[in-house]
């Protein structure tokens, strides 16, 4: 694999693996999840579809914009709302590393919806293992922050990874049909659609109230959290296979945590280390059970 694939790989790693910490940073500076995530989406799909349409490869197909439809709610943001609303109770750290269990839940979720990708024992063995690092985190407590709860945190981002998994196997699905690029536009303009739809609903904090730090922080996200990430991603599975693409998933948790140690002082701790042992072997071994292993969301 050469050096620009690498490059990219890490580049990808960086902007998600920072997301989460940008998310909390946003919070703590007073805007509220729902006026954080409608703003995010639609400032990412305004820079998506114009590069799109630069590019000419924005899509006007009826079929490609209904299956954006589902994946734009099921896989980004539905989730986005999910795990953003766990990291108010949970360090980014460790809500990066929760994440890292999407492909788990994408192998239970295949195992229903997808005939030739059967849950066996070795990705059971997987998901046990997994689950005992997210026991280890509710028994004692750890939240990876101050005031923390990782009950709250843990619950509403389990229901973001139900829906991101669910979202990556209809995903697969549909990328029998059309290609990544024919359903990024959809996805991300249907995302924006929703998000703004339920910040209108749920969002507390006026626009007017958002603090320059906040835009710039918000720009991040859609930008280098969002934005680049997505695109680079599409580069490297165009110019590596899918198992090397992988990879970007296991160093996004890393990145996570010591970011959010190292701008958020949030807390690193044995516990933590041990959580996360558990559940990165629990992922590695449902992947390397699996017959194909999992795309990062």
């Amino acid at each position: 694999m050469n050096r620009k694939i690498w490059i990219a790989m890490l580049l990808a790693a960086f902007g998600w693996g920072t997301g989460g910490v940008a998310t909390r940073s946003v919070l703590l500076h007073g805007v509220d999840p729902f006026t954080l995530i409608s703003v995010r989406y639609l400032m990412s799909a305004l820079l998506l579809t114009g590069w799109l349409l630069w590019r000419k490869t924005f899509t006007v197909n009826r079929g490609a914009w209904l299956a954006g439809l589902v994946i734009g709610i099921v896989n980004m943001s539905g989730p986005t709302i999910f795990f953003t609303l766990g990291l108010q109770h949970i360090s980014a750290g460790l809500g990066g590393l929760l994440v890292t269990l999407v492909p788990i839940a994408t192998a239970v979720w295949a195992h229903f919806l997808l005939a030739d990708e059967p849950f066996s024992a070795k990705k059971l063995g997987g998901l046990v293992v997994a689950f005992a690092g997210v026991a280890v985190l509710i028994a004692t407590g750890e939240s990876g922050i101050t005031a923390g709860n990782p009950v709250l945190g843990i619950a509403w981002s389990s229901l973001g990874i139900a829906l991101a998994s669910l979202g990556g196997v209809l995903s697969r699905s549909y990328s029998q049909r059309y290609s990544i690029a024919q359903l990024a536009g959809p996805q991300f303009v249907v995302a924006a659609g929703a998000s703004l739809v339920v910040g209108g609903i749920l969002g507390t904090t006026a626009i007017g109230e958002i603090g320059a730090v906040s835009w710039g922080l918000l720009g991040y996200l859609a930008t280098i959290g969002t934005v680049v990430p997505f695109l680079g991603f599409l580069w490297i599975v165009q110019r590596t296979t899918a198992t090397r693409a992988s990879l970007i998933g296991y160093l996004i948790p890393l990145i996570s945590l010591i970011t959010g140690a190292a701008f958020l002082s949030e807390r690193l701790t044995v516990t933590i280390a041990l959580a996360a042992l558990l559940i990165l072997i629990g992922v590695v071994m449902v992947d390397r059970a699996a017959t194909t292993r999992p795309v990062v969301p």
